[in-house]
């Protein structure tokens, strides 16, 4: 909705959901709204040449999974801009975390990927295994200090920059995970902030 406030045509996927639905399927959903939104923008008065791709937590997962997987296919749409907002990068560190929640944590993968944990290393389940030059447009990355996916942040932002993409990363003290969605919250207002004038500059 702030996005849409903002004036940007915003297009929000419905995604098949684990367990009923385990990976690839929500994967290919999003690959398929990928492309749909750059063949049918100009129908909403959109511009396809302008397009950003993004989401928050596991859907920050899916976002840059999609662009490792439109990577390897020539008629793939381009993307101006990412938005990877506390995302969840990172599986297999994940099930090790000592913050009281690595059996929650292993119980959404299993979830997620069924009786393939062996699809942990795939960069479509860990896309931090899937950076190198050019698989991300310029990338927004944004989280609390309170949230466990802080190594997730940072880790991605530093293998972004070693393949030379370009990148901006905010940490945001005593944010946990959600914020951006938390209006009552301090972060809230200035994670929203942030982002705008990252999609600004960008699309």
């Amino acid at each position: 909705m702030e996005f849409a406030a903002a004036g940007y045509l915003t297009i929000n996927v419905d995604y098949r959901l684990a367990p009923e639905h385990p990976f690839p399927a929500g994967l290919d959903d999003c690959v398929f709204a990928a492309k749909w939104s750059a063949e049918h923008a100009g129908r909403y008065n959109g511009d396809a040449s302008r397009m950003a791709i993004g989401g928050d937590s596991a859907g920050g997962n899916l976002t840059a999974a999609t662009l490792i997987s439109l990577a390897e296919q020539p008629d793939a749409p381009k993307f101006k801009a990412a938005l990877l907002l506390y995302a969840m990068l990172d599986m297999a560190a994940a099930t090790k975390r000592g913050d009281g929640s690595p059996e929650i944590t292993k119980m959404m993968i299993k979830a997620y990927l069924g009786d393939r944990v062996d699809l942990i290393p795939d960069p479509r389940v860990t896309p931090l295994n899937g950076i190198k030059p050019g698989i991300m447009p310029p990338t927004f990355l944004i989280v609390g200090t309170a949230d466990n996916l802080v190594p997730d942040t940072y880790k991605m932002a530093e293998l972004l920059r070693k393949a030379g993409i370009s990148h901006e990363v905010h940490v945001l003290e005593n944010m946990p995970h959600a914020f951006l969605q938390i209006w009552m919250v301090a972060g809230c207002a200035e994670g929203l902030r942030l982002t705008a004038g990252f999609l600004k500059r960008h699309v």
